[in-house]
């Protein structure tokens, strides 16, 4: 066994999450959104898949208010848009976590503009962190 292994190697899991993102928020680029039941109880969700990952997102309702005032609430408008992708302390069921949260500005874009009208998909700036272009290894 590997000295420096971590707890979520031990227990790699297909949905993105905080320690996937850490201190580092990410761009990413939506390319689908399809439902699937999860959890326990099998609730049917909507998730986001990116490109350049095999990981996928369940969107929660804040994550999808996020969207929808970003893009519009029309969902299939939200495919080929980028986000950022970060992480924030959260309270579930009344204890603190840290959760994936989508930032609340186009990529790229100032404060005044990104709330006007859904930008258009562009080049990421040089400075913006992402992803590489090949398979994202987690």
């Amino acid at each position: 066994m590997d000295q420096n292994m971590t707890v979520d190697q031990l227990f790699p899991s297909r949905w993105l999450k905080s320690s996937d993102i850490g201190s580092n928020p990410r761009t990413a680029t939506i390319t689908k959104i399809d439902f699937e039941e999860v959890g326990q109880d099998r609730d049917r969700k909507a998730i986001l898949s990116f490109q350049n990952t095999k990981k996928r997102m369940i969107l929660n309702r804040t994550n999808a208010q996020i969207l929808a005032n970003l893009y519009g609430k029309e969902v299939q408008n939200w495919i080929g848009k980028r986000i950022t992708l970060y992480c924030a302390e959260v309270q579930f069921r009344g204890t603190p976590c840290l959760a994936v949260r989508i930032r609340e500005q186009v990529p790229g874009a100032t404060k005044e503009n990104s709330q006007s009208a859904p930008a258009p998909k562009a080049a990421r700036p040089e400075n913006e962190p992402s992803w590489p272009e090949e398979e994202i290894p987690f």
